[in-house]
Parts: structure tokens; C-alpha cells; sequence
């Protein structure tokens, strides 16, 4: 379900490391290491390293009735989670409103700001154009980077490229609904970089399980493993997006819509 009221204001904030903290989000590799016995993927056993590019813990507003985090031993929220309910809209694809360049700037200015307000992420792109494709608020279709009213990242429209890769708008759909579906089940949980990466895994076989599922069911196993690959991103997993729906996937198969 979307987040609740008390727990708006956590948002922002877990998307900022979703956005700059995960390189990749890794559907395959979620499939390839679920469902271990032996403990080793207990989040109090296994935390992934530390990496250079994972933006500082920020101070945690003190916890109210309505905002008060789960245990750690409780996270992710076990709570079953209905992806289905979770927003979707295909994916705005203009091919050549960006060049590799114009991404570059965007990740070189992250690099500097790991911890900035993504509403700022816009300066760091000369292009008009390319800006209006990266960024825009919620409408028919969304960009790769959603903004709500205030102007502040709303989504990462990671289904967006799996649609285009696929050339399957449901495929795009469950993905998109996967990926908001483990940021639901951590939201009340740490967010600094190697703490919500773990949770995020762990919520594959709780929360998410079944959004989870259904992405493997829709998509299947071959076809999303290859989108992935086309959507892989160096350092921040937004680029893929980028590149599907701004720049062009080559022959990953960009120009279609989506749909």
C-alpha cells in the first residue's frame, strides 16, 4: 500500500538512497540468492560493504506515535504488501532529448552533493530539453525522474525502462510495483546505505514476496534478465532510465513507448 501519512515525510529521504546509494537494483540476483535456510541472508548476518558513493545518515526527526521505526530485528515490515495497488503509468520516451554527456554532468553532480536536495539535480543539466525528459511531475506517462506538486523526487521510474527494454508494459508495471513495494516495507527502517541495501533484499521474502513473484510470472526469467542488463547502471539506478527513455538504448530497444 502507499505510504501513509505518518510516514510521508520518511520518503524523500529513502528514495535519495535508492537513487544514489544502489547501483543496481538486481531482480536475477534477488531470484538467484532467495530463499537461503542458513541464516546468511539474516540482515543482522550479512550486510553488504560499505561503498564510496553511499550518502551519510541524516539525523532522524525523534519518533512520534505515528513514525515510530520497527525493531531492527523487524526489518522489513512482514506485513504482506499489495504491490498491485501501487501507482503505473508507461514510461515518456524521447531518444535523443539527452546525450551521454548530459548524464554524465547529472552523475558528476551527485558525486559532489551525494547528500543534495534532488530538487537541485536539475541545475546540474544544461540542456532544456533534456531536463523536461529527465525530470517532470505525475501525469499520463512519467519520466525516469517523478516530481510531485513541490517539485520533489517522487519516484524513480525504474519500471520505465524495463517496459521499454521488454517492449511490455506490464513487465514494466510489476517491476515498478516491486521496487515501491521493498521502499514501502523499509520505510520505517535505518536508511544509511548498507542497512536499507539489506532490508531491501530481505523484503523479496516478506512484504514483497508476492510483488516479487508476480515480476518473474509476467516478465519471465530470460526476458527480465536481459532487461536488466540493458538497464544496468554504472553507479546511480537511475541511469538506466535515463538512457532508455531520454537518451536510447541502441539496440536494448529504445524508441518504443512502452506500451
Amino acid at each position: 500500500m502507499p505510504p501513509t501519512p505518518a510516514k510521508a515525510s520518511f520518503l524523500p529521504r529513502k528514495l535519495l538512497v535508492a537513487a544514489v546509494g544502489v547501483a543496481t537494483i538486481n531482480y536475477v540476483g534477488g531470484t538467484a540468492c532467495g530463499g537461503k535456510t542458513d541464516g546468511s541472508d539474516d540482515p543482522k548476518n550479512n550486510y553488504p560493504p560499505t561503498s564510496g558513493n553511499l550518502p551519510a545518515p541524516t539525523a532522524t526527526p525523534p519518533p512520534t506515535s505515528g513514525n515510530l521505526p520497527a525493531p531492527p530485528d523487524e526489518c522489513p515490515s512482514t506485513r504482506p504488501i499489495d504491490a498491485d495497488v501501487l501507482p503505473w503509468r508507461p514510461p515518456a520516451v524521447a531518444p535523443g532529448s539527452c546525450t551521454e554527456g548530459d548524464l554524465a554532468a547529472l552523475v558528476s553532480h551527485i558525486d559532489m552533493n551525494p547528500n543534495g536536495d534532488p530538487s537541485a539535480w536539475k541545475a546540474s543539466i544544461a540542456s532544456e530539453v533534456c531536463r523536461s525528459c529527465i525530470f517532470g511531475p505525475e501525469g499520463v506517462t512519467w519520466p525516469p525522474l517523478v516530481e510531485n506538486n513541490a517539485g520533489m523526487l517522487s519516484l524513480i521510474n525504474v519500471g520505465g525502462c524495463i517496459a521499454v527494454a521488454t517492449g511490455n508494459a506490464a513487465c514494466g508495471k510489476a517491476y515498478q510495483n516491486w521496487y515501491d513495494c521493498r521502499i514501502e516495507a523499509c520505510i520505517d527502517c535505518e536508511d544509511n546505505g548498507s542497512r536499507f541495501a539489506q532490508c531491501l533484499s530481505v523484503a523479496n521474502k516478506s512484504a514483497c514476496k508476492a510483488a516479487f513473484d508476480n515480476v518473474g510470472t509476467i516478465c519471465g526469467d530470460v526476458e527480465i534478465a536481459n532487461a536488466e542488463q540493458a538497464c544496468v547502471s554504472s553507479k546511480y539506478v537511475f541511469e538506466g532510465p535515463v538512457r532508455a527513455q531520454c537518451i536510447g538504448l541502441g539496440d536494448g530497444g529504445a524508441g518504443g513507448d512502452g506500451g
